[in-house]
């Protein structure tokens, strides 16, 4: 029986589980792969990017549906991808919508450059932590008609874009965010003008982002046209000129065992 039982696991494993690879890559470029970008490229769905402590100057980083790129550590700092304003660091592109995951986890992303691009292509994102990254929308996230993005764990500080400091959810659909921290953000921390996104934030804190006036109009922490669930969340010292921490165009929306304190706005102070 036990035989058969093993029989019966192999036949039912995924070839892609069966052939897949971890690519480790090193700051010195001896590992698999010379570069994280390199290492993407040359990776097949269902393969791994380990990335070992250090610091690395890349940018235009494919994320393809199925990869994980994850840092080599429990701590997520201990690896730091530094990009610049020539492109975002990385870039999920997918010809059709899919619901099958990219997965980024346990690293840093920062520098003057935007990022992650996602377009038609879902993503889990675990870890990681986004510092003074900049972009025109979306200095850390900003993503088109996909599917499903959740955040897990992460970390958005010091983000500064014209509409969403940290994410810009254009044409998106649905947006799951535990347990993530969004600090000092400008013009909107999230920003959906989309009537199709929906945001599911659970265990969040927003605390000290701001609407400058050159985004959308209101919600220091959250700009939304579609809906929004929240639950245990935290809402501190957010501004705006219209909801100095909410704004939301059409709804509905729900808030559960959430905090609002000291959020300032010329019309609405939450």
């Amino acid at each position: 029986m036990l035989r058969l039982s093993l029989v019966l696991v192999a036949l039912l494993a995924s070839p892609a589980a069966l052939s897949a690879r971890t690519w480790h890559v090193n700051s010195a470029g001896t590992g698999d792969a010379p570069t994280i970008q390199a290492a993407a490229i040359a990776a097949a769905p269902g393969d791994t990017v380990l990335i070992s402590p250090g610091t690395y100057f890349e940018q235009d980083i494919p994320l393809r549906p199925g990869l994980t790129v994850q840092g080599d550590s429990n701590d997520e700092t201990a690896v730091s991808i530094v990009g610049d304003a020539s492109a975002r660091v990385f870039s999920g592109v997918s010809p059709a919508e899919t619901f099958q995951r990219a997965i980024l986890q346990a690293l840093t992303i920062q520098g003057d450059a935007g990022g992650l691009y996602l377009e038609r292509s879902s993503a889990t994102l675990r870890r990681v932590v986004f510092q003074g990254t900049v972009a025109d929308r979306g200095a850390a996230i900003e993503t088109h008609r996909v599917p499903i993005l959740k955040l897990e764990h992460c970390t958005f500080r010091d983000g500064l874009a014209n509409c969403g400091g940290a994410l810009y959810l254009g044409e998106g659909y649905v947006t799951i965010a535990e347990d993530c921290l969004f600090e000092h953000n400008a013009n909107h921390a999230i920003a959906a003008p989309s009537a199709l996104a929906q945001t599911i934030l659970t265990r969040c804190r927003f605390l000290s982002n701001h609407d400058t006036g050159s985004g959308l109009s209101g919600g220091g922490a959250v700009y939304t046209a579609g809906w929004t669930s929240a639950s245990g969340s935290e809402f501190g010292g957010n501004s705006a000129g219209q909801g100095g921490a909410f704004h939301g165009a059409q709804g509905p929306h729900s808030f559960s065992a959430c905090e609002f304190h000291d959020n300032s706005a010329q019309a609405g102070g939450a």
